[in-house]
């Protein structure tokens, strides 16, 4: 039956009991209509004729075998009286006794007022009003005391009715929620995404239980209200009920089936602000392939019923908040290739059933709080082809092998112990350990041992730095000319760099620091080198006049390498367009700075701390207008402080101290207002001047610290002393 809540204007019509909507059709509401309170809103099976006690005056002698569904009263009176209005939901025959009132006789069987009101006086028919208000008040608090009792076993309110899919629905029928209920097995209830769902499709969709797609409707609605689909960034038409499911979204892909109907395989929701728990309901999605859910705000833990799937080929819920475990029984989606978790807090060891897959192309698991060890079960996945567990908290050894077909094998940041063994192979792309606890010497793989397998080498990516390797670097190593990034950085390796013909050909970064190296600096390695890092070794020789040949080259970090010697090279035009960093400090340097320095227009950090550098600062250094660092204290240098550091603007560490500079303090100072740090002394003990209260601001704005005395030196008037600790040390 179709009923509609007069009681409340412009109510839409459902299927079902609407909450507080009488359990026996018969029941009667009584409501007010005048000036005090709105119109009455008409059943939907009545006339629609209001009859006023003037009309009944007029109208002809009638009987009625039933009463009317819509029947009004009216007190005839000079005042504004009120209407008093008798709803009834349906027709049902009326079996009254018959009533004497004052003599006159009521006939139940017509209910005809007509003969008795003709005859009654006018205070009478006002008694007649009054009564039936009276009556109608007892009914309606009978009728509220029932529906309490018994509106509970067929309807579930779970708050004020909306069109708005976001909003909680007010109406849920018994025929969804029975159905839901067999599909979750167990039972729903309020204040969960699935009673939102039920309720949704009951009051807003208006579809039925018996539909063919009504379980993948209403495992999407239940992902919408499950993951926060009210704060999603663009949920354009989700929960549209005049769509089909398969059109909420570019987020929803489906194929036909074999029956006609349309089943989704695709949910890809990338970057969409999803909030909450994946639910488990995505496991009916029977035909499902790819779940992508990455880059969101999700938590709780991956649904072990996801992996009963067998169609699910692709898993990405990468760079969510996820917690717990991989489900156990991962092993049991034969079809799945890629999965890729990383970016969660993911915990526990890898599951033995993972290492049954037989089509797992891709496993990222980086950067979650994974523990245990890596079996030489890894070497079971046929088909790997990239494995990352990089920043984890694995231990243990690494197993001889990870099989002959991986093409990226990244385990860096863990505990790993022990030899590399033959993990390294010839045929792999990337291969990186750094931030482990590995030793022995370098892979064997490095060696090329015979030549005549250079063309099988494919090797673009090595990285052992931080660990605990020792040796030399393998002569052949450079043959490999598929290298571009090799970083043994922060070993304990020794002996030269190896160089030659054909030598690190195509190399763009290479990370040496933190050894023990000797020979000389090999700038004969690569035309394509953008970063070069040999710092804290035991080079000499100089800096190589070529090295301002390198076109490409970015970052240049040679620091800590005391006997290094030599000058500073001249620059020509050829590295005016790259070099951005040059870090020479502590290289036992002489000669001056070089006033070609001013090619090098994007350099942005110039350290040469630490050295024997003399002369002046060269005037021609002001064109260097992307400059942030100059560090060249402890030097012989002399001179004035170049006027021009007041022009550079991004300008945020200047190191002056410890040599001779003479002079005034350039008061330009005050308007670089990105300073963080500046020091003056120990040292330049000729320099005069003032440092202004607002450099002192500023630094200490920029790093957090105090401008003191012991930045400044106590030769030097300082404003900003006097309000710092040891105001004395100023004077």
């Amino acid at each position: 039956m179709i009923w509609q809540r007069s009681y409340r204007p412009g109510a839409v019509e459902m299927e079902g009991r609407a909450y507080g909507a009488p359990e026996r059709p018969e029941q009667a509401f009584l409501s007010e209509t005048s000036s005090l309170a709105a119109p009455a809103t008409a059943n939907p099976h009545d006339s629609n004729r209001n009859t006023t006690l003037d009309d009944i005056e007029e109208a002809p002698e009638e009987a009625h075998s039933t009463r009317s569904d819509h029947v009004s009263y009216e007190a005839e009176t000079a005042e504004a009286t009120p209407v008093y209005k008798i709803e009834l939901i349906a027709d049902k025959p009326v079996d009254l006794d018959a009533h004497h009132w004052g003599g006159d006789v009521i006939s139940a069987e017509a209910l005809n007022f007509y003969d008795f009101v003709k005859s009654s006086p006018k205070w009478r028919r006002r008694i007649i009003v009054v009564i039936l208000l009276s009556v109608a008040a007892v009914i309606a608090s009978v009728v509220a005391t029932t529906q309490a009792a018994q509106g509970a076993e067929t309807v579930i309110q779970t708050g004020a009715p909306s069109v708005a899919p976001s909003s909680m629905p007010s109406f849920i029928t018994e025929g969804i929620l029975e159905a839901a209920e067999g599909l979750v097995r167990g039972e729903i209830t309020p204040g969960t995404p699935q009673y939102d769902a039920v309720g949704w499709l009951s009051t807003i969709d208006g579809t039925s239980e018996s539909l063919p797609n009504f379980k993948q409707r209403f495992v999407l609605v239940v992902f919408y209200f499950a993951t926060g689909g009210d704060s999603w960034t663009n949920r354009a038409d989700w929960l549209n009920p005049d769509l089909h499911e398969c059109d909420w979204g570019t987020e929803v892909s489906c194929e036909e089936d074999p029956a006609g109907g349309r089943k989704v395989t695709i949910l890809d929701d990338v970057r969409n602000n999803l909030r909450g728990s994946i639910p488990r309901e995505l496991a009916l999605l029977t035909n499902l392939e790819t779940l992508i859910l990455e880059s969101n705000r999700l938590t709780g833990s991956l649904p072990e019923e996801l992996f009963e799937l067998t169609t699910l080929v692709t898993v990405n819920v990468a760079r969510n908040q996820l917690t717990g475990r991989i489900p156990p029984n991962i092993g049991n989606d034969d079809n799945l290739a890629t999965l890729d978790l990383h970016e969660n807090m993911i915990g526990s060891s890898l599951p033995s059933s993972l290492f049954g897959l037989p089509l797992l192309t891709v496993l990222d698991l980086s950067k979650n709080v994974m523990t245990g060890t890596l079996s030489g079960g890894i070497s079971e996945l046929r088909t790997l082809k990239k494995l990352d567990l990089s920043n984890n908290r694995m231990s243990g050894r690494l197993p001889a092998t990870v099989g002959n077909n991986v093409d990226i094998i990244h385990l860096d940041f863990n505990n790993f112990t022990g030899l590399i063994g033959t993990m390294m192979s010839p045929g792999q792309l990337e291969f990186t350990v750094a931030h482990n606890e590995l030793t022995g010497t370098l892979p064997a793989t490095l060696s090329v041992r015979n030549l005549t397998n250079l063309p099988s080498y494919r090797l673009q990516t090595v990285d052992l730095s931080h660990n605990f390797f020792e040796g030399r670097i393998p002569n052949n190593a450079g043959l490999i000319s598929s290298l571009r990034t090799f970083d043994i950085s922060s070993n304990e390796l020794s002996g030269p760099i190896p160089s030659g013909e054909n030598h690190w050909l195509n190399l763009e970064v290479f990370g040496a620091s933190n050894n023990n190296l000797q020979g000389t600096v090999p700038f004969s390695i690569s035309r394509r080198l953008s970063f070069l890092d040999l710092s804290n070794n035991d080079f000499r020789g100089g800096i190589p006049d070529d090295f301002e040949q390198h076109p490409t080259l970015e970052i240049f970090i040679l620091h800590d390498n005391p006997n290094l010697g030599g000058t500073i090279p001249s620059f020509t035009d050829v590295s005016r367009d790259r070099l951005r960093d040059l870090d020479i400090e502590s290289c036992g340097l002489t000669g001056t700075i070089p006033r070609s320095m001013y090619v090098l227009e994007n350099l942005e950090i110039f350290k040469a701390s630490d050295n024997n550098l003399g002369g002046s600062i060269p005037t021609t250094l002001g064109e260097l207008s992307v400059l942030n660092t100059f560090h060249v204290d402890s030097n012989l240098l002399t001179g004035p402080i170049p006027d021009y550091f007041g022009d550079m603007f991004l300008l945020k560490s200047l190191h002056l101290a410890n040599n001779d500079f003479r002079g005034m303090i350039p008061s330009s100072l005050a308007e670089v207002s990105t300073l963080a740090s500046l020091t003056l002394s120990p040292g330049n003990p000729k320099l005069e001047g003032t440092i202004e209260q607002s450099t002192c601001d500023a630094v200490e704005e920029n790093s957090g610290n105090s401008l003191g005395a012991e930045l400044i030196g106590c030769t030097i008037q300082c404003e900003c002393c006097s309000s710092r600790t040891q105001p004395e040390v100023c004077l």
